[in-house]
């Protein structure tokens, strides 16, 4: 819902073929709180928090098949990512 013109509450967000593309939360406009985005497919392709609009915490990126892409951990927006192969073996550290 809108309050005074700004994204309140939950809320979430869908491709043009009308799947759910994310869900998550706004406190006013900015979004908090726990987040899934997914694949048009249907899948999650990735989740995580925000904290007064940066991504805070452990966030993943998924494969369609459920495999960790990616991995990384941030505070007030700043993170050490971990990229892996589809093999699940470590890729890279940045």
């Amino acid at each position: 819902e809108y309050v005074a013109g700004k994204r309140q509450g939950e809320w979430m967000h869908y491709f043009s073929s009308g799947k759910l593309h994310s869900k998550g939360f706004y406190e006013n406009d900015i979004p908090v709180g726990f987040w899934e985005y997914f694949y048009e497919t249907g899948e999650v392709h990735k989740k995580g928090t925000y904290q007064a609009g940066k991504r805070s915490g452990e966030w993943l990126s998924l494969s369609p098949t459920g495999s960790i892409l990616s991995e990384a951990s941030f505070e007030q927006g700043v993170g050490v990512c971990k990229e892996y192969y589809p093999s699940g073996k470590l890729r890279i550290v940045g």
